[in-house]
């Protein structure tokens, strides 16, 4: 028993410092694409993006993305583009020459950013964005290699409130945390991976006190933990 609390209180100790990489993410994340967009604009069409303007379609009044080049002979090369089949768009948000901000889109809606806040080449931060342009959730990776592997979710205040896992970094969540004032104060897991919970563990203080298991596998825990059983939220 005592090995296990030792065990909980390291895991918890590496939730905090994974949180805190996360919220200084976010935060560049998010002021990086603010000011990418007013420099070039979300298609690149921006005031310091030559070439490059909008023209709207008269037979269908759609907007279209055209850029004029001249090439080696002379000519002008003039591209037209559907903004409907743009799905990124890539960035040097902070102009040293590497790009280091991806927006994802679809139609004309921002889905995602992702944000590669060290300059190593790997995403530290994906923030997925709704249709109202609300921030939902925030990806990073748990191991720090650019394969986001878990989502964070915040409440109206900005607390931590619920982190999903994909423990075989698969975009399939197999784990639930939930957090309270900051702390963890249960977990879910799918273990077996089978789309039913069969694992269930109680914290205090981000110290864990109960587990308990569905060993039949009738999709419900074999002992009640000290909290209901619901569904997920």
């Amino acid at each position: 028993m005592h090995r296990h609390h030792r065990r909980s209180r390291s895991k918890a100790t590496v939730s905090k410092l994974e949180l805190t990489i996360f919220i200084g993410g976010l935060i560049a994340a998010v002021i990086a694409g603010v000011v990418a967009y007013q420099i070039v604009g979300l298609y690149g069409d921006g005031p310091f993006s030559y070439g490059y303007r909008r023209i709207r379609d008269p037979e269908t009044g759609k907007s279209l993305l055209v850029h004029e080049s001249r090439g080696a002979d002379g000519r002008i090369i003039r591209r037209v583009i559907d903004n409907r089949t743009l799905k990124e768009v890539r960035l040097d948000a902070d102009t040293d020459g590497v790009e280091d901000t991806r927006v994802h889109v679809s139609g004309t809606e921002i889905t995602r950013i992702d944000q590669d806040r060290d300059g190593d080449g790997r995403i530290d931060v994906a923030a997925y964005y709704d249709a109202n342009k609300q921030l939902v959730k925030a990806g990073f990776s748990l191991a720090g290699d650019g394969v986001v592997d878990a989502w964070a979710y915040r409440d109206a205040n900005g607390q931590i409130i619920k982190i999903e896992v994909s423990r075989r970094r698969d975009n399939t969540v197999d784990r639930w945390e939930y957090y309270e004032k900051g702390q963890l104060a249960r977990v879910e897991e799918d273990t077996d991976r089978d789309g039913r919970l069969d694992r269930w563990s109680t914290y205090e203080e981000g110290i864990l006190i109960n587990t308990v298991v569905d060993a039949n596998n009738d999709g419900q825990p074999d002992a009640p933990p000290k909290w209901a059983v619901g569904s997920r939220q």
